[in-house]
């Protein structure tokens, strides 16, 4: 039961940033995708999902660096009551396991809602109950062979597997083309996601230890200065739009 709650919380802790990322670009976006399939806009509409799910693949990676990197200060801030610094080291492992898929999880999104734009609500929910349920003994093998940590990478699997599959049927039922997706920038943005990482987990070790909250929140604020200033470097050298189309979107 106890264990059952740590990855609860990692789950409720970390999909607190894909709600904000995911969720919010999935809604704005809906209304945009249905107006560009009732118009018959069928390049339009898959060069849009296309640009659209790159682009949050792009920022998913770079910010799961962040929360990677930072997992141990950040899980320290929820410390109190009865989850104590235990707890919170317990489920550091769990929180960081679950990040590596903060992009996958936000494009989840994004695919579900072009299949919502062209009038097919079926295909989504029948493909991830189907993962759902054929994932289950991937679920009990995994817990069984490595506990909670198993129970984070199969979600983890699962995702991507759900996610995949989406893509893969747009792509069959013509809807949206993988041709669309924006590699080159994918690329940059991985890119300059390992670069903050390294800059990041390198100042964390002059910075002070997991300890108090006052502590936890200048090592946050300092290596996430590091953070966004090695990926802000990295996407310029490597000329990425992302800054461009970011600064555009504000």
């Amino acid at each position: 039961e106890g264990g059952i709650t740590l990855i609860s919380n990692a789950k409720l802790l970390f999909n607190a940033p894909f709600s904000v990322i995911g969720m919010a670009a999935g809604a704005a976006s809906l209304p945009f995708f249905a107006s560009l399939f009732q118009q018959n806009r069928a390049h339009d509409f898959s060069a849009s999902v296309g640009r659209t799910v790159s682009r949050l693949f792009a920022v998913g990676m770079i910010v799961s660096a962040w929360m990677i990197a930072l997992a141990p200060w950040l899980m320290d801030l929820f410390r109190g009551g009865k989850f104590n610094r235990a707890d919170a080291a317990s489920i550091t492992q769990l929180f960081a396991i679950l990040a590596i898929t903060l992009a996958i999880w936000a494009v989840q999104g994004i695919y579900a809602r072009a299949f919502y734009a062209a009038s097919d609500t079926k295909t989504p929910a029948i493909t991830g109950t189907l993962i759902t349920v054929l994932s289950a003994p991937m679920y009990w093998a995994l817990f069984h062979s490595f506990g909670l940590r198993g129970l984070a990478i199969a979600s983890d699997i699962g995702i991507v597997v759900q996610t995949a599959a989406l893509a893969i049927l747009l792509h069959r039922k013509r809807l949206v083309s993988l041709a669309h997706l924006e590699f080159a920038e994918l690329g940059r943005a991985l890119a300059a996601a390992l670069v903050a990482f390294a800059a990041t987990a390198a100042a964390t070790h002059f910075l002070p230890p997991v300890s108090t909250y006052r502590h936890d929140i200048c090592t946050i604020a300092a290596a996430s200065a590091v953070w966004a200033a090695a990926a802000a470097l990295t996407l310029l050298a490597t000329k990425s739009q992302l800054p461009r189309q970011i600064l555009r979107r504000r």
